[in-house]
């Protein structure tokens, strides 16, 4: 409708000044009675130049009203509706804190010329959901959820003339040990409640900004059994569960490179309030003595920086996304310790950081 007014309005204009042109490209014949013709010319011409004035005029407001439709329009040019993701995630677990013997190969006072043993978990795969809607007006409103898990095994046995010590049992009672076999486990489960608005989509670069409410369930489990010198059938096991909630704040931001393709990028923050219940098991003789049996709850902060960059496609109601992410969360792993022979009721628990972070795919789909 817009295009044919604006050639409606053309076809005018040019009509007017063909009119015009005799006008002005030859002389006026004055008639008889010339004193009454050379006012009229005049007249005609300017009612013309008049008629072409109010016509750029009404131009003018025709391209002022159609900017202005367009700008309402890129504000809301998602059309409203159910948005549905499945992501597959591939991640690393990375942390400190995670030895459980030491090998030396020579003879000391104390600890010999070796190298600290520690568990690695292996890399795992995940999945992420979200389920959402946006409104008419830009809003998208969505619940997501996130399942990984993961664990990890790793065996030591002491060198011949060498020593293996134990770095996970209470001092006061065994240090050596002929052999240390680890195993460790990671259970995650997140969900996020959040709310997105776009601030920029009338340029290559568009951004959103999101924030929310997260809750965390996470478990996490260490142990190892020791046997040799001094352990029988040793257990050592120090479990820990936290349970989290707090609020979510970031943004993402794309930059498109043409109509199908785009880079992307985003960051969030998190602060969580924690509650950790923590068990902490040492037993010897195959469980016939228990060495430490204690258990500790308490409560803290829980910090979390999240990051992902990455390249998306799109296509009509679809979209496919790849990258690398990374989400670090603060003060999530626990480490209960015993570590003086002499007081044996000195109790001094760590926390230390986990790192997740890896690659992941994303299959979006608007209804």
């Amino acid at each position: 409708m817009l295009v044919s007014i604006r050639a409606i309005a053309v076809f005018t204009l040019v009509l007017s000044w063909g009119l015009i042109s005799p006008v002005r490209g030859q002389p006026v014949r004055l008639a008889p009675n010339g004193a009454d013709a050379l006012p009229a010319a005049f007249a005609s011409t300017a009612a013309l130049e008049a008629e072409l004035a109010d016509l750029r005029s009404r131009m003018d407001a025709l391209d002022h009203a159609a900017a202005s439709k367009g700008d309402h329009k890129s504000m809301a040019s998602a059309r409203p509706g159910w948005l549905v993701s499945v992501d597959y995630v591939n991640w690393d677990l990375r942390q400190r804190g995670t030895d459980f013997a030491i090998e030396t190969n020579t003879q000391a006072e104390a600890i010999g010329s070796g190298s600290v043993h520690n568990l690695d978990m292996d890399r795992n795969s995940g999945v992420r959901m979200n389920l959402g809607y946006r409104t008419l007006s830009g809003w998208e409103l969505g619940l997501g959820y996130t399942y990984f898990q993961t664990d990890g095994t790793a065996f030591v046995a002491a060198p011949a003339g060498g020593n293996l010590w134990a770095t996970r049992s209470h001092p006061a009672i065994w240090e050596e040990a002929g052999t240390a076999d680890a195993f460790a486990d990671f259970s995650y489960n997140v969900f996020d409640l959040e709310a997105r608005y776009p601030l920029v989509q009338d340029c290559p670069v568009t951004m959103q900004i999101f924030g929310g409410l997260r809750w965390a369930d996470i478990d996490q489990t260490f142990q190892v059994a020791y046997d040799g010198d001094d352990f029988t059938n040793a257990l050592y096991r120090n479990a820990t569960s936290m349970t989290g909630f707090g609020l979510r704040l970031g943004a993402e931001s794309h930059w498109r490179l043409n109509s199908s393709w785009s880079l992307f990028g985003n960051a969030a923050g998190s602060i969580l309030y924690g509650r950790f219940s923590t068990h902490l098991l040492e037993t010897d003789q195959a469980g016939g003595n228990t060495i430490v049996d204690v258990r500790d709850d308490y409560g803290q902060a829980v910090p979390v920086i999240d990051a992902a960059v990455g390249v998306a496609w799109n296509r009509g109601p679809v979209q496919i996304r790849g990258g690398y992410e990374m989400a670090n969360w603060f003060n999530l792993a626990d480490r209960s310790m015993f570590p003086d022979e002499s007081h044996e009721g000195a109790y001094a628990p760590q926390s230390d950081d986990v790192l997740l972070d890896g690659l992941f795919v994303r299959f979006s789909y608007a209804h």
